[in-house]
């Protein structure tokens, strides 16, 4: 079966895992510090943010942790991420529980909030229903003493949605993996394909391919290559580090008894606290 050659481009399929397994001898990964854009990029959802802040505060930091996210807000620059006010995010599909703290109770636009004294800071906590199916919202606002508590709910009330991206813009800006998807050629023949990994900002962390024979496009189920068909990347895993772009090679061996048809392969591309892909690779033995 015959078919256009073409390039993939495979936009990072944001997964984010800023801590290593635990009992790794290796030291943790530090939180990489993002813009608003980044992190929603990351976690697959828009990231609501307040559109009123006490006098000179301003959103200083961003981060994704696991699958929150974390806006550190202050009146002058922080450092060694001393906040003033820290906000944490996170989005659920189902429903979250109750919220059932000991604390004041405010009214947070039409959501019931709790404000927890926790000593040196408060703490205020609500929930945000986008979807009766179950889409929420979870917030939890930090702030020092010295904030008034009408001014936390101030800031909570402001919490608003931004705005879509300009088309394409999440495009440029994520890290990309591109190859040749398809190609043919005659049985005995080996066949050399560039695959092209664009990091942006993004890293550093550690790059992993794999690839092997599955039942057809969109199939994952990993099958026993045929007698007479050989496949590898190389390398198969490496370093990747911030505005570099790298290039492995995945080979495709054939011997003159390998039977003609098409043939599948599954290529797995992982990215260290940036994305883990899947693609497919066609092959057309002739």
């Amino acid at each position: 079966m015959n078919k256009m050659k073409k390039l993939v481009v495979l936009c990072a399929v944001v997964l984010t895992v800023l801590c290593l397994i635990s009992g790794c001898p290796q030291k943790p990964a530090e939180p990489q510090k993002l813009t608003l854009e980044e992190a929603g990029y990351i976690v697959r959802w828009p990231v609501p943010t307040p559109t009123y802040f006490p006098n000179g505060y301003k959103i200083k930091a961003v981060y994704v942790e696991d699958s929150t996210v974390i806006l550190l807000i202050s009146d002058e620059e922080i450092q060694n991420e001393q906040w003033k006010m820290k906000i944490n995010i996170s989005w659920h599909e189902l429903p979250p529980p109750e919220l059932k703290l000991p604390g004041e109770k405010v009214e947070i636009n039409e959501s019931e909030g709790v404000i927890v004294d926790r000593g040196d800071h408060n703490d205020l906590c609500w929930h945000w229903y986008l979807d009766p199916k179950g889409g929420t919202f979870e917030f939890k606002l930090s702030a020092i003493k010295e904030l008034q508590r009408e001014e936390l709910v101030k800031v909570a009330e402001s919490v608003s949605l931004p705005p879509p991206p300009p088309p394409g813009k999440a495009l440029l800006e994520a890290a990309r993996v591109g190859y040749e998807d398809y190609v043919e050629l005659k049985a005995g023949k080996t066949k050399s394909i560039d695959v092209t990994l664009e990091t942006l900002k993004h890293g550093p962390g550690e790059v992993s391919y794999r690839i092997f024979r599955v039942a057809g496009e969109y199939a994952e189920d990993e099958l026993l290559m045929p007698e007479g068909l050989d496949v590898d990347v190389k390398p198969p895993k490496f370093m990747a580090y911030p505005n570099n772009t790298y290039h492995s090679t995945i080979t495709i061996r054939t011997t003159p008894e390998l039977a003609p048809g098409e043939y599948w392969l599954c290529f797995e591309h992982n990215f260290e606290n940036v994305f883990q892909g899947v693609g497919w690779l066609g092959i057309n033995v002739e």
